[in-house]
């Protein structure tokens, strides 16, 4: 052989030598590692009797390739005393003193005691008053968790004045529990306050652009108030705001009877305004003499048949007229029948003492067959204004009629 052969073969050999030697001692290492770890100073309550399925499920699971390591483990295993499962009750005995809980009652530091969580503002109850309802309006509600002041709502309360529908703003009073009708002349803070766009009045009804437009509103001042709010569903809302607006066409009737001279002679200005006066009626600025009851409601009202001549204290004075006419606004006017036949005895009795003609809107004598059938229609109309909730009269009826 020559010596370069010699010489892989040394180099061999020390190879095979080094790799025995270091497989050795792995081998070593491993068997140690492995009686150390079976090896228990504590009960193992895998290892009790009742557990005897599972220790010999440890036992076969271990993997070693040197049968002399198992040996030793199950010999580890089989040599250790059981002892029996320690139940929580035995537990609490050995513990000796057990701490106490800590309750509100047992005087303990209340610093130890959880922290009460805070009122969420998102589960406050968002709610409407009674005003405010789905039928008649698209409707909001906010919370904020430092209240809203009424003048940081002046700048949204302006913006909705040009929206084309009445917009009512409502803010709820913590102390007195009752909801406040929010004007120019608020300067609260409330807890939530609540607010609804009228879906109809006399104009028609509300459109897609202007319910969206109150929701960007909405939407905008939750946002700068850090608010959380809520809105009625929109996917009917125009829809109930077709039917209101078909209602309201319905009832809304302005009755009126006319006194007309039955000679040449005219109605002095002067007879009028007495008349007018000792019946209890005000001249308002509007040129009309009105009557009304003790909360401002106007029940029926007077004006010259000429409607481009109005009434002014001055000119009554020296007037002239050769008509008049007694206006009746069916849906504002609570308790309807009983203050329309309280107008038809005013006109009886002015017509007497003018010497004037009852006649209707064109000119045809106002029997009492005809006032019959005027007071079919009234109460027609008012049936139908109850069955829906609205009441003549209410301040639901004056919204939506104003």
């Amino acid at each position: 052989m020559s010596e370069l052969q010699l010489g892989l073969i040394g180099i061999g050999a020390v190879v095979l030598i080094a790799i025995f030697g270091f497989n050795r001692w792995q081998e070593r290492n491993f068997r140690r590692q492995a009686e150390h770890g079976f090896r228990r100073d504590t009960p193992d309550v895998l290892m009790d009797e009742p557990h005897a399925a599972v220790r010999a499920r440890a036992v076969e699971d271990v993997a070693i390739a040197d049968d002399s390591i198992a040996d030793d483990v199950v010999e580890s295993l089989s040599s250790e005393r059981v002892e029996p499962v320690m139940r929580f009750d035995d537990a609490l005995d050995d513990v000796g003193e057990v701490a106490p809980v800590i309750t509100a009652e047992s005087g303990a530091d209340e610093s130890l005691a959880p922290p009460e969580a805070e009122p969420s503002v998102a589960s406050a109850e968002l709610t409407y008053p009674d005003d405010l309802t789905a039928q008649i309006y698209y409707r909001a509600s906010m919370i904020a968790v430092d209240g809203i002041s009424a003048k940081s709502l002046l700048p949204s309360r302006e913006e909705t004045k040009s929206m084309g529908k009445p917009v009512y703003w409502y803010g709820w009073l913590t102390t007195e529990h009752c909801w406040e009708l929010i004007t120019s002349a608020s300067s609260g803070i409330y807890e939530k306050i609540a607010l609804g766009i009228q879906l109809a009045d006399r104009s028609g009804q509300i459109t897609s652009t202007q319910l969206n437009q109150f929701y960007a509103m909405v939407e905008s001042l939750a946002a700068r108030l850090s608010a959380v709010f809520d809105c009625d569903d929109r996917l009917q809302v125009l829809e109930r705001a077709k039917a209101l607006d078909a209602f309201c066409v319905d009832v809304d009737v302005l009755l009126g009877i006319n006194l007309v001279a039955a000679t040449e002679k005219p109605f002095p200005g002067t007879k009028i305004r007495a008349l007018a006066e000792s019946a209890g009626m005000q001249l308002a600025v509007d040129g009309s003499y009105h009557y009304r009851d003790d909360e401002g409601i106007n029940h029926f009202s007077l004006q010259n048949l000429d409607e481009a001549v109005p009434f002014t204290a001055e000119s009554m004075k020296a007037m002239n007229c050769f008509g008049l006419t007694l206006l009746f606004d069916v849906p504002r006017v609570p308790k309807g029948l009983r203050r329309f036949e309280q107008m038809v005895a005013l006109a009886q009795q002015m017509a007497e003492a003018l010497q004037a003609r009852i006649v209707d809107d064109n000119r045809r004598p106002l029997t009492t067959v005809e006032l019959d059938k005027i007071r079919a229609q009234l109460r027609d109309i008012y049936a139908r204004m109850d069955a829906q909730g609205i009441p003549s009269g209410s301040l639901t009826a004056l919204r939506l009629f104003g």
